[in-house]
Order: structure tokens, then C-alpha cells, then sequence
């Protein structure tokens, strides 16, 4: 047997087919019986898991487009009329505070017996105080920039916060929620006018500056007053009775309707409805404390003198009394009750802030009360007879300025 022959029976022999004609194609050996076992198996686990696959993606399309069994969302409810909100554990979603609420109080507040308002704003929230009704209204108003910066105008039966800047003002009619103005074309400050309803802001165009009269909502009124061009609203100052001020490097000088005229050769100490409180020095830097009645421009000095430096004060109603604030060695503004009459000094452990130019301090219609806040924002009630602090017992948001509406 040849070398060929010995190992033609374990060669597997590939039908390649042959282009000889007439040539014999050598036999085809069949595969192993475990072979085909194997590849059977091979392509049934291949078939079974892409099966598996498909049902896999179909189920989780189903899945997703199957419309969802969780509880239908709660009923909407109505924006409550009071000042109770829903219990911080409820899922239920949260409804927004009111714009107006009201807390009725079963006495009235300080004794009083008549109907004037004490008014305060803050951050986002006009608080209305109606004493002898023992009521109070907050307002939600949006919040301002510059730390709250701005005046406030308390008109018969509504108040007018306007922004220290040329942003869009806010007018609270009494109960209702604030309603927007428009932005002041000039510097965004306002004063008291001389009647209810009344403000003055600056109008004109540079270099000729008008202080103008208009209503709360903004409308023109008849009557202005010229000042030099040199001076702006952001010098003026409310002189205590609806008129203007302006304290330049020479004295202080009142607006007219002819023009300015120095009052004194000094510095402005605190207004009133009666007259001024001023601080003169002569050239050698003696100095004396000057009460001018606004009447008849009366002088007469009240000793001791106050130092030039003290912020600016608010005179009472019946002209007996000044509240100034003084700046002690630390550099703490303490609020100082002065009897215009005896030159006698009550100091009080309050301690102040002069932030909006002494705009934080009022007095109630009758003298009785002063009124102030804290450099926190926290409202303080003091008693002119005994210096002593009087109680609202309420709790109260801390607020940036103060109002008084007389009522009547």
C-alpha cells in the first residue's frame, strides 16, 4: 500500500467541483454525528434568545404607552378670604398668601379714641394700623430693590410707595390689593404736599428743575416750585407741613413759589408742623440750638446745643417736644425725647436707624406717642410723659418706614 493510500480515509475531502470534463470528483465524507448535535443546539439558543429580546422591548413599549393607575390630582380650591394657611403636612398644593388680610382685634390700641392710622411698609408688605379699631390690614406688595429704599405717602383712603430709583411705583387703595404706576420720567423721589392727596415731584427739563404738585396717582395740579439748577429732589427735604427744604453748604432754605430763602445759616436738626430745629455756629465754632416758628419765623435758642452732627428729627404736633437722634462714641444712634421749652433731655435705650433720613420717626395727632424702628426693623412704641415703651401686642414683619394718617 503507497504512502497515499494510508491516509486517504481521514482526509475530508471539499467538493470544489473540477473543470475537467470526464474527471471523477473524489466521494464527500459526512460530518460527525455529535458535530451536527452541537451546531442544532447552537442555533436554537440563538433563535430562543432574540426572541426573548423582542418580547422584552414589546412588553416595555406596552409598558410605557399603558395609561398610568395613580390617583386623579386633587381639586383646586379657592384662595381663602383669611389669614389661615393649610397645615405644613398636607400634600395638597400650596396656596398663595392673599393680598389683602385683616386681623380684627377685640380692644382698641393705646387708648385711642379717634381715627388715625399708623402706616408702615417693608419688605413686600404695606401694614395699616387703625388704632381706636383695634384692625390691622396687611397688603402684599413685590419686593423693591436697594433694600426697600423708598417713600411712602399715606393719602385719605390710600398710600403711595414709590421706589428711590425710576422704577414703577405702587398705589394701595385702603383694603384692595396695590395696583402699578408708571415710573417717574425724573429722580424717583416724592414729599408731602401741603393738602391730603397731595405730593411733589420734580418735572421740568435740566438745567431748569420744577418741583411740581400732583394727586397720589400722579396727576398734575396746579402749583410748582422753581430751585436752582445746581439742586435736585435728591436734595430736598419734607419740612414737617407740606412744604420743601433744602440744606445746602450756606444754611437751610425753604422753597417758594418765587424761589428759595435761607431760613438759617445752619444745619436742619428736625421739622415739625409748628417750625424748625436748627444747629447755627458763629466763625469761631460756637454753637446754639435755634427753634424757628414757621408762622412768623420766631427765633429762640433751646439749650443745651445739639451737635452738628445728629441725624434729623421730628417735631411734635403741639410743637413741645423733639425727637432727635443722637450719635453716641460707638457710633449707636440713641433717640432722645427734648423739651422745647426747658431744654431738658430724656434719653431712651433705643437705638435707632437713620438708613431713610430720619423718615422712621412719627408722632401720633395727639402728641402722645412717638414712634420709631430699630435698625432691625422692629417697630417701637414710647410714651412722651414717662419715656416708656408702649405695647401694640401684635406681631408685625420688619418694616423700613413710618406714616402717620391723621384721620378726621
Amino acid at each position: 500500500m503507497g504512502r497515499e493510500d494510508a491516509f486517504s480515509d481521514d482526509i475530508d475531502w471539499l467538493d470544489v467541483g473540477s473543470d475537467a470534463p470526464g474527471q471523477a470528483t473524489p466521494p464527500r465524507r459526512p460530518w460527525p454525528r455529535w458535530f451536527t448535535v452541537v451546531v442544532v443546539l447552537t442555533a436554537v439558543a440563538l433563535v430562543l434568545t432574540v426572541l426573548n429580546r423582542e418580547r422584552g422591548v414589546q412588553s416595555a413599549a406596552r409598558l410605557s404607552t399603558a395609561p398610568t393607575t395613580s390617583a386623579p390630582p386633587p381639586t383646586p380650591t379657592q384662595t381663602p378670604t383669611s389669614t389661615q394657611t393649610a397645615p405644613e403636612t398636607s400634600t395638597a398644593p400650596t396656596t398663595a398668601l392673599p393680598a389683602v388680610s385683616v386681623t380684627q382685634l377685640d380692644r382698641p390700641l393705646l387708648g385711642a379714641t379717634t381715627g388715625w392710622e399708623l402706616i408702615g411698609y417693608g419688605d413686600a408688605v404695606l401694614v395699616r394700623i387703625e388704632l381706636a379699631a383695634g384692625r390691622i390690614t396687611r397688603t402684599a406688595i413685590p419686593s423693591f430693590p436697594d433694600n426697600g429704599a423708598a417713600t411712602l405717602l399715606a393719602g385719605t383712603d390710600r398710600v403711595r410707595i414709590q421706589p428711590f430709583d425710576r422704577t414703577p411705583s405702587f398705589l394701595v387703595p385702603d383694603g384692595k390689593p396695590f395696583r402699578e404706576l408708571p415710573a417717574l420720567k425724573r429722580d424717583g423721589l416724592v414729599f408731602p404736599g401741603p393738602a391730603a392727596n397731595q405730593m411733589w415731584m420734580e418735572s421740568g427739563d435740566s438745567p431748569h428743575p420744577v418741583m411740581t404738585l400732583a394727586t397720589l396717582d400722579g396727576g398734575k395740579l396746579a402749583g410748582s416750585l422753581p430751585i436752582p439748577p445746581e439742586l435736585s429732589a435728591y436734595d430736598a427735604v419734607a419740612d414737617g407741613a407740606g412744604g420743601l427744604l433744602f440744606p445746602g453748604a450756606s444754611g437751610v432754605y425753604a422753597a417758594q413759589s418765587n424761589g428759595l430763602r435761607r431760613i438759617s445759616t445752619g444745619s436742619l436738626a428736625a421739622v415739625g408742623p409748628t417750625g424748625w430745629l436748627v444747629t447755627e455756629c458763629d466763625d469761631r465754632y460756637r454753637c446754639q440750638t435755634v427753634l424757628i416758628g414757621r408762622a412768623d419765623r420766631s427765633r429762640r435758642t433751646v439749650n443745651p446745643p445739639l451737635s452738628v452732627r445728629s441725624p434729623r428729627g421730628s417735631i411734635s404736633p403741639d410743637g413741645a417736644t423733639a425727637a432727635v437722634m443722637i450719635v453716641d462714641f460707638n457710633g449707636d444712634i440713641a433717640l432722645h425725647l427734648l423739651d422745647l421749652a426747658s431744654g431738658s433731655q430724656r434719653v431712651l435705650k433705643v437705638f435707632t436707624s437713620d438708613e431713610y433720613g430720619g423718615a422712621g420717626i412719627v408722632w401720633s395727632p395727639d402728641s402722645s406717642w412717638v414712634f420709631t424702628l430699630t435698625a432691625q426693623g422692629t417697630l417701637v412704641v414710647l410714651n412722651r410723659e414717662t419715656g416708656g415703651l408702649g405695647g401694640l401686642n401684635m406681631s408685625l414683619p420688619p418694616l423700613n418706614q413710618l406714616v402717620v394718617r391723621p384721620g378726621g
